[in-house]
């Protein structure tokens, strides 16, 4: 597929052209945009048990003049991020053994051996200024989110048995 980002007006115009260096995720708070790199072939699993792609980095690209481009490289693999008006970014990591195992203990149908964390990055650098973990047992918990509130702060609902919290990052 072709790689190349364009940015088009609202009266369709391109306004300029990029090199994609992997799926484009979401524009950024600081005009660049996040894109989800070298997608696995591995999926995770995503809230009400649907499979959704997983990536093994992010990276910010495209930005306008003087933005720097960053990467941040995950020791697993990371969901779609969210991004906060202060330009944090939220995603979700996933670190450990990603095969599907039957689930005898809990919701759905599914286990999943590994540990599942926030990574919260700082937007402008790429850098990772917290890890939040999720897991309370041996197997991830499924998650919805990150989302982020009108408030700023990233938000994640987690089922940990057969409980749902909302968590606020």
């Amino acid at each position: 597929w072709e790689r190349t980002l364009r940015a088009v007006s609202a009266s369709g115009e391109v306004e300029w052209l990029a090199a994609a260096p992997g799926v484009p995720l979401m524009g950024d708070m600081f005009g660049g945009v996040v894109a989800g790199i070298e997608p696995s072939p591995l999926h995770c699993m995503g809230s009400l048990y649907e499979v959704q792609r997983c990536y093994t980095a992010l990276t910010r690209f495209a930005g306008p003049a003087g933005t720097a481009t960053w990467r941040y490289d995950s020791p697993g693999l990371v969901d779609r991020p969210a991004q906060g008006p202060d330009g944090t970014v939220y995603v979700i990591e996933h670190v450990g053994d990603y095969l599907y195992v039957p689930n005898t203990n809990g919701p759905g149908p599914f286990a999943f051996p590994g540990e599942k964390s926030v990574v919260i990055l700082d937007g402008a650098t790429g850098v990772v200024t917290a890890r939040v973990p999720l897991n309370s047992t041996a197997y991830e918990p499924l998650t919805v989110g990150p989302i982020v509130g009108g408030d700023g702060f990233g938000y994640l609902l987690v089922a940990n048995d057969t409980r749902l919290s909302m968590r606020r990052l």
